[in-house]
Parts: C-alpha cells; sequence; structure tokens
C-alpha cells in the first residue's frame, strides 16, 4: 500500500471562464470607484454635489465617520470581487469567501440603519 497521497492536476481555466471573471472585477471597479472617488472627496472637504443650503453642509463630523465607514465597505466589495475572481483567491477557502461576503451584509444593515437615525428628515423628501 502507498503512503504518499494522490496529487490532483489543478483545474484548467477556459478562456471564457477567464474572461467572465475579468468582466466581473472591471464591472465591479467600475461600478465601486466613482462612488470611492466621490466619498473621498467629501472626506478631504469637497462639496462636489452637494447643494447649497443643504444639511449635509452642516453636519461634519458624524457623516465624515459615516463617508469613511462607506469607503472601507465600498473597499471591501473590490477585495471581495478580486477574491472571488482572482487566481490567488482560489486557495481561500470557500467559508472564508462567505463569511466575508456575510460580514458586508450586516454592516451594510446596520449602516442603513445608522443612516435612518441620523439623517435629518428633511434630507429625505426629494
Amino acid at each position: 500500500m502507498s503512503t504518499h497521497a494522490t496529487r490532483t492536476a489543478p483545474a484548467r481555466t477556459t478562456r471564457r471562464g477567464r474572461t467572465t471573471r475579468t468582466v466581473l472585477r472591471v464591472t465591479t471597479l467600475a461600478a465601486c470607484v466613482p462612488y470611492l472617488t466621490l466619498k473621498i472627496a467629501w472626506i478631504a472637504g469637497s462639496r462636489i454635489g452637494i447643494p447649497e443650503g443643504s444639511a449635509l453642509r452642516r453636519d461634519g463630523n458624524s457623516l465624515m465617520a459615516l463617508n469613511a465607514l462607506t469607503v472601507l465597505m465600498d473597499a471591501a466589495v473590490i477585495a471581495l470581487a478580486f477574491l472571488l475572481t482572482r487566481p490567488w483567491g482560489g486557495g481561500t477557502s470557500h467559508a472564508l469567501k462567505t463569511s466575508f461576503l456575510m460580514v458586508l451584509v450586516v454592516v451594510e444593515q446596520c449602516m442603513a440603519d445608522l443612516v435612518e437615525r441620523l439623517v435629518p428628515d428633511e434630507l429625505w423628501v426629494l
């Protein structure tokens, strides 16, 4: 009886599979980068996209903290997209990837609740 483990060859990735993963990464970046850029600009003090007289111009610290947190969340989405679509992410356990995604969902729900409580009522009117 042999004492060495049987090795299996690594799965070959098809060209179509590589293309699909590349499209997913590019789509994620295209969706996240403008949001990240705007949030980082706001954290840096820019008022771009905020109308004159808006309550968003008056409240500084709590919105700064929320913007910083959402930047981290969006960066985590990009990291997750690369983790799920790059070859080096293949060694990461499925449980770790699922846990990472679940944490993002829970944090997003907490953020939604926090924003609903902190944002003044006049900002909810369109």
